[in-house]
């Protein structure tokens, strides 16, 4: 389920409205963004929506994968990368499930 719209995600990454060349790549990566975060805190995140809305920080975070993707296209960039202190990790944290099946 794409708890992303299309057009928060071109506003996070500076994307004028209007430009609908780069959309259905977008949407892929939405999906995409959405099952990675998924992965990542070992949940389901339809378990984390109230009403029709996933929790403001695991949709941020999706913000973050969409934005930081459609920036960096291929896998090796030839610049130094530093992580970003209180980013991603620091807002999806207390999320993370610590069952074990």
């Amino acid at each position: 389920m794409a708890y992303l719209t299309l057009n928060q995600a071109k506003n996070q990454c500076n994307i004028d409205l209007d430009f609908t060349d780069d959309d259905n790549y977008i949407l892929d990566l939405i999906d995409k963004a959405e099952l990675a975060l998924a992965i990542k805190i070992n949940d389901d995140l339809a378990n984390h929506v109230t009403g029709n809305d996933l929790n403001k920080y695991l949709l941020h975070g999706i913000q973050y994968l969409v934005a930081n993707w459609y920036e960096y296209r291929e896998p090796v960039v030839n610049i130094n990368v530093h992580v970003v202190p209180y980013t991603l990790d620091n807002i999806i944290g207390d999320f993370f499930n610590y069952t074990v099946a």
